[in-house]
């Protein structure tokens, strides 16, 4: 495999450029060598749900929220994903434990973008 940080500088070039579907075999090759990345798995629902994979998305987030249930950015991912399907209660409930967990309200309303952060994934 590549060097995990030059695959994932490429992942995440494509990422920010739109190029989902350059981004996501990347993401699967690093979640292949490191499956409990809990970055690269919110990185990588995203890209899944971007392109159209929702089965995929809902699991690779629940399964960062599982890894991490601490970790408020895998909440937000998951409630975005949840929010832009229609499901609502889902949606409100990961939001409302993402802003919970953020260390201060201006980590809080960093989450709400939901673009990779050129300072790593999220």
């Amino acid at each position: 495999m590549a060097n995990f940080v030059d695959l994932f500088a490429q992942a995440q070039a494509f990422h920010l450029a739109g190029r989902g579907r350059d981004a996501e075999p990347l993401y699967r090759q690093i979640l292949a060598a490191d499956p409990t990345n809990v970055g690269i798995l919110c990185l990588f629902g995203t890209i899944c749900h971007e392109l159209g994979n929702l089965d995929e998305a809902i699991a690779s987030l629940k399964e960062a929220v599982r890894l991490r249930p601490d970790y408020a950015a895998a909440h937000n991912c998951l409630g975005i994903v949840w929010a832009k399907e229609g499901k609502l209660d889902e949606a409100l409930a990961s939001f409302q434990e993402a802003c919970r967990l953020a260390p201060n309200p201006i980590a809080a309303l960093r989450l709400l973008d939901p673009k990779p952060h050129r300072g790593g994934a999220y």
